[in-house]
């Protein structure tokens, strides 16, 4: 079994397609936790919608590449359109920030997520589910990674984290 951290992300719904993507999680495995979600401007696109972003903690079997299939999946049902515009509008974006204690750089997966180090919403995640955790490959503490990007403009939004984890608390069923 792997602990898997996963990114959640969404402007467009936002509300409604962080909440089904993680009642979706448990088509990867056990959901052990959620971190904050936060409300970040938006990287690259001007005049879009602000985004939830947040970290889901994941116990599973299944391999990384199986992971990021799975994610993909629940992509697509949640109405993600990917195009040439990396900084596109979108209802959910799924990534694997973390497996295990592994590092992975092949062809469409890195492991761990070059984006730790540059998105407070990924640090301060990770450290929230995981505050011990030191940076596979790197050596580095998650804790001072978190210290070092917390000053990064991000709003909690506590009422909605509360509703999603007393949803994870009552189970999430695997599908």
């Amino acid at each position: 079994m792997e602990k898997v951290f996963i990114s959640l992300g969404s402007n467009l719904e936002a509300e409604r397609c962080v909440r089904e993507a993680v009642r979706r999680l448990g088509r990867v495995g056990k959901v052990l936790g959620i971190s904050n979600v936060w409300r970040t401007e938006a990287i690259g696109g001007m005049g879009q919608d602000d985004y939830y972003n947040a970290v889901a903690l994941v116990q599973t079997e299944l391999g990384a590449r199986e992971v990021k299939g799975v994610l993909r999946v629940i992509e697509g049902e949640l109405g993600r359109k990917k195009g040439r515009d990396k900084w596109a509008a979108r209802t959910i974006d799924l990534d694997i920030v973390l497996y295990g204690d592994r590092v992975i750089d092949e062809e469409g997966l890195r492991v761990p997520d070059p984006d730790i180090g540059q998105r407070g919403f990924l640090a301060m995640g990770i450290w929230e589910l995981e505050p011990g955790l030191v940076m596979p490959g790197r050596g580095e503490r998650i804790a001072e990674i978190a210290r070092r990007l917390g000053g990064i403009k991000m709003v909690r939004l506590e009422g909605y984290t509360r509703g999603l984890r007393a949803e994870i608390a009552q189970g999430i069923e695997s599908e």
